[in-house]
């Protein structure tokens, strides 16, 4: 009688589960906040806001904008550097980068599954489906492994991945990686990561310089960085340093320059822009 009883309280539990109505991850109330920290050296990162905006219609498909924020306010807000659109149809999160559509998260998938996700080539292994209770919410969870069975994280329901919103398994640029600090739905703060003392976080021993900025374009770029200044002249000179705080590159500098940076491999780098041995300004840009 009591294993009969036990049975119906875990097939009730099973059924309470798969009848939970499912949460979209894209929804214009929710906030994610990203550190973007160095591989190399812990003292170079930031803080990312993001956020999705307005919807676009694009190849047959209504999809939105992601929005970034990197001040301590969130109260300015840039259409996110990678420049892409993101939907949701039939559980899965789509992402179009550079006119392809990937698949970002898969949330029709049941354990055994595998799954390619955006534009990485190898295979994910759908190893273990768990529910857990986060941000307010029971949720169920997906772990991932390899085809060699490596485990390599997970990723939530209405939530997005361990690694935040726009790393699903930590396969984003080459020298960083990336950790989920907080998540706000409609302004109130329903998950903060015990790793971190706040939300935002700015550690950077290259400090960037905001008072004498200057105007750096397009950013992302793939070719070619142009640089403005009224403060710069014949005597400045740049430096391109990576995220791990290594020099790649340097260089004299006019009030109007472009320079090549085809060679560099993708990802983020800092251009710092010096004039009678005064740093005058240091930008943060992608290299695509």
């Amino acid at each position: 009688m009591i294993k009969t009883a036990l049975i119906l309280v875990f097939s009730l539990i099973g059924i309470s589960l798969s009848a939970q109505t499912y949460e979209r991850l894209i929804d214009t109330s929710k906030m994610w906040v990203t550190w973007i920290g160095s591989t190399g050296n812990q003292e170079i990162g930031r803080t990312e806001a993001y956020r999705f905006g307005d919807s676009v219609y694009y190849e047959g498909n209504y999809y939105y904008k992601l929005l970034m924020s990197d001040d301590e306010n969130y109260e300015n807000w840039t259409q996110e550097y990678h420049g892409a659109l993101y939907r949701e149809a039939d559980r899965k999160v789509y992402c179009v980068k550079q006119g392809i559509e990937y698949i970002m998260y898969d949330f029709s998938v049941v354990e055994g599954d595998t799954i390619f996700i955006m534009d990485d080539t190898e295979a994910y292994y759908i190893e273990s489906i768990d529910t857990v209770f986060f941000a307010g919410k029971q949720r169920a969870m997906f772990n991932l492994s390899t085809e060699y069975g490596w485990y390599v994280g997970n990723y939530m329901e209405g939530i997005g991945s361990e690694y935040g919103l726009l790393d699903p398994l930590n396969i984003g640029l080459i020298g960083a990686y990336y950790r989920f600090v907080c998540f706000y739905e409609s302004d109130e703060l329903l998950y903060h990561n015990p790793d971190y003392e706040t939300c935002f976080l700015n550690i950077m021993s290259i400090t960037e310089n905001t008072q004498e900025a200057l105007n750096v374009y397009p950013n992302p770029t793939c070719s070619q960085l142009y640089v403005e200044s009224k403060l710069i002249h014949s005597k400045s000179v740049f430096e391109i340093i990576d995220i791990t705080g290594k020099l790649i590159e340097k260089g004299c500098i006019n009030d109007y320059s472009f320079i090549d940076v085809s060679i560099l491999n993708k990802g983020i780098y800092f251009l710092k822009v010096m004039t009678d041995n005064k740093i005058i300004s240091i930008n943060k840009f992608i290299k695509e």
